[in-house]
């Protein structure tokens, strides 16, 4: 007598989620569970796709059924005098011991510590080797790895953050002293829109010294504005605000500017010029595997 065999195959039932992932354009993977399938949608609002870079790893990580997670948290050890700085870049997490400007070119701006994430060879390759490299070598920064995170994980799979964050836009009340939504602002980074020009054309350095029309005063480490003449009903403000302790996020998926300075340093060969500078030369072995799988998806043609 002839036997067979019967393989299951789960089969999606339609409901209401699904109509939801149609107008968000989030189709459901197959086998997917509800629960699982609800949490990716909701993730459509929470991380944003588009076409800029973290729109583009949120977008590819939520249509394979990925999400992004907390890997380490980041903590100045001593704020009362500096201004430290994290600024996570391609290949790169730098340490600012003191950042006060935004005038990147002055010296008030120290660099400590420029950390190299990608490279196989060196201790912060991975999560766990990430968190004992700044431990070890940092005077202003400690790290710990978030609970439940495996520290195996390549520290490449730490997305662009920073811990300074731009707000765009606050509306300011009609008052002469304004407690904005948050503290610890960027000195010189605060900007008027045209609405403001005349209520903040002038600032000063204590609000005791708000005397007279056109005066402010930016108390930076509570958030607070204060101005002699009152702000009109369509005033707003732009800034920057420094948001440590930071928890660095992070992505299965990993993707890199191909026209980045930092990330080109790893896949070609650099040769140094006569001035110094260096320049692209032949690939190395990463950027042999880059370029074939380009070729292998894309039909284009490489070099000069």
């Amino acid at each position: 007598m002839a036997t067979y065999s019967i393989k299951s195959v789960p089969q999606n039932i339609v409901n209401s989620l699904d109509e939801f992932g149609v107008l968000l354009g989030l189709s459901r993977l197959p086998g997917e569970k509800n629960s699982e399938y609800r949490t990716r949608l909701w993730d459509v609002y929470i991380h944003r796709g588009g076409a800029h870079e973290i729109g583009l790893i949120n977008g590819i990580t939520r249509e394979l059924g990925l999400l992004p997670f907390e890997t380490i948290k980041l903590t100045s050890i001593n704020q009362t005098t500096n201004r430290p700085r994290v600024i996570v870049k391609d290949t790169l997490i730098d340490l600012y011991s003191n950042w006060s400007s935004i005038d990147e070119t002055l010296d008030e701006n120290i660099l400590e510590l420029s950390i190299d994430i990608y490279t196989k060879t060196k201790e912060s390759y991975t999560l766990a080797g990430l968190v004992d490299y700044i431990n070890s070598n940092s005077l202003v920064f400690s790290a710990e790895l978030i609970e439940g995170t495996n520290g195996e994980l390549l520290s490449a799979t730490i997305f662009n953050q920073d811990s300074c964050v731009t707000y765009d836009y606050e509306l300011l009340y009609p008052q002469r002293r304004n407690k904005i939504q948050n503290e610890k602002l960027v000195p010189g980074s605060v900007q008027f829109s045209p609405d403001g020009m005349y209520v903040f054309s002038t600032h000063v350095d204590t609000e005791a010294d708000v005397l007279s029309e056109g005066d402010y005063y930016i108390d930076y480490m509570n958030g607070v504005i204060v101005s002699f003449s009152v702000p009109g009903i369509n005033t707003t403000c732009r800034y920057m605000y420094d948001n440590l302790p930071l928890t660095l996020l992070a992505s299965p998926v990993v993707l890199h500017q191909f026209g980045s300075d930092n990330y080109q340093d790893h896949i070609f060969v650099q040769v140094e010029q006569e001035d110094g500078s260096t320049e692209n030369s032949l690939p190395t072995s990463d950027g042999v595997s880059m370029i074939n799988e380009l070729l292998n998806v894309v039909p284009i043609l490489w070099g000069p």
